[in-house]
């Protein structure tokens, strides 16, 4: 099984809903999808609450997109309580890089609030690019 997504909009706010497997063959869709929200400016909120398979690739991909959004200003919130998403964020412990709420109006307000407050950077952002290669 491969990844579906669908978008919607809640209260103007952009929220992509993902359901299915995330894993290495569906990475680079996720990876597109990401970028193309991320350079675009638009801020979202990704839910992944319906993820059944959450494998490295995609998380990965997750990080690669929290390091993007913090270098093009814009602000994106997941959605993955009780999923197998949550819990590999807490195995691996990337929930200080990863942002996340329990439910989508909780993300929402967050993006709301976040907005708010332009030139902020949440304390979870690094400092430094998330390095998906080894260095040299």
């Amino acid at each position: 099984m491969t990844a579906t997504l669908s978008a919607t909009f809640h209260s103007g706010e952009s929220v992509l809903v993902l359901s299915g497997d995330l894993d290495r063959r569906s990475a680079p869709a996720l990876r597109d999808l990401l970028h193309a929200r991320i350079t675009l400016g638009q801020d979202f909120v990704l839910d992944l609450r319906s993820i059944s398979f959450f494998g490295v690739a995609a998380l990965a991909e997750l990080l690669r997109a929290a390091n993007s959004a913090a270098q093009h200003d814009v602000n994106w919130t997941m959605v993955t309580w009780g999923s197998v998403v949550d819990r590999t964020i807490d195995a691996t412990g990337t929930r200080t890089v990863l942002e996340t709420r329990p439910d989508l109006a909780g993300a929402l307000a967050n993006l709301r609030g976040r907005r708010h407050h332009p030139g902020t950077i949440p304390a979870h952002v690094p400092t430094r690019p998330f390095r998906t290669d080894k260095p040299d």
